[in-house]
């Protein structure tokens, strides 16, 4: 037996079976239920990017066509609770990041994440929603920059890293505050814009506004502020995740049912005469408080579905 062959013969068992033994999974704190939901959205967001494309020159707005059909109606209706549940997800991932990081730590993730993913949406995603980097002859010359749910997630995790410092108690108050009372500023905030005529740049917290700067034209489609409070929310709620399996389903079950009566009454009282329809116009601030019931009850029911989780991008979690 060479010199090599008794080193080997003489290590030990159990030794060699540790080294044998399969790596840890490094990302196993993630939660599958969230996973999951996230990827059943991402499928129901696609959808609507599709009936974007293919109706191009049609109209753009089902909702807002009381005679559209049912099915139309429904692939546009349906996208309302996408951009509510990403979201609120980011502010839950965030939440349940803190048990792993010091909040200076976690401030300077948020920091660097949210950068990210505004820099993405206006050099990567908004050049490839136009088609058109270089400018677009209908407006004048000037390169389109639309700053839509991934600026609404990246400016919000901005907010989110000084907020994180107070608490999760504090950042479940104030959410639920701007996202029950961020409509009564309707009256007094600058109206929304899309022609160019805009307010100051504050008015982007609560109002659609549109500014051409230089050789852009940079269009605000989601006003800031609704989404900084659905990511507190998320922020907030993280506890309820931390829970036993059983009492976590419990109180999701409960507050989804809950949120979900609400919406209904809400949408009642909105059926009375004389009140428009809801468009997709005012979905940006309307949505992220009505759609909150049916991602919780899909959170509370998603630990019964199968275990394969979605793929997701990590900057997103």
């Amino acid at each position: 037996m060479s010199p090599i062959q008794s080193t080997v013969a003489s290590l030990p068992s159990s030794s060699a079976e540790a080294d044998a033994s399969p790596i840890s999974d490094r990302r196993a704190y993630r939660m599958s239920s969230l996973d999951i939901l996230r990827g059943l959205v991402i499928v129901v967001m696609a959808l609507d990017h599709v009936r974007d494309f293919v109706m191009i020159g049609s109209l753009q707005d089902p909702t807002a066509d009381p005679s559209i059909g049912p099915l139309l109606f429904a692939t546009r209706w349906i996208t309302h609770f996408c951009a509510p549940t990403f979201v609120f997800l980011a502010g839950t991932s965030a939440g349940l990041m803190a048990r792993r990081k010091r909040p200076s730590e976690l401030a300077s993730f948020l920091l660097t994440r949210g950068l990210w993913l505004i820099v993405l949406e206006v050099l990567v995603i908004s050049p490839a929603w136009s088609f058109s980097p270089t400018g677009i002859a209908d407006f004048g010359g000037r390169s389109y920059v639309a700053l839509q749910v991934i600026w609404a997630i990246g400016a919000s995790m901005l907010v989110l890293a000084g907020a994180q410092f107070l608490g999760r108690r504090a950042c479940l108050v104030i959410g639920a505050a701007i996202v029950l009372g961020h409509n009564l500023l309707d009256a007094v905030w600058p109206a929304a814009s899309t022609t160019g005529s805009t307010g100051p740049l504050w008015a982007v917290l609560h109002a659609r506004q549109l500014y051409e700067v230089g050789p852009f034209r940079v269009f605000f489609s989601y006003p800031l502020l609704p989404w900084i409070g659905v990511m507190f929310l998320g922020y907030g709620s993280a506890g309820v995740f931390e829970q036993p399996a059983k009492l976590r389903d419990r109180w999701l079950l409960r507050i989804g049912i809950g949120l979900l009566v609400a919406l209904i009454a809400v949408v009642l009282l909105l059926a009375l005469p004389r009140r428009p329809v809801i468009s997709s116009a005012h979905h940006e601030r309307v949505w992220p408080r009505s759609t909150q019931g049916s991602s919780r009850f899909l959170m509370g029911r998603s630990r019964c579905w199968p275990s394969n989780r979605f793929t997701v991008p990590p900057m997103l979690c």
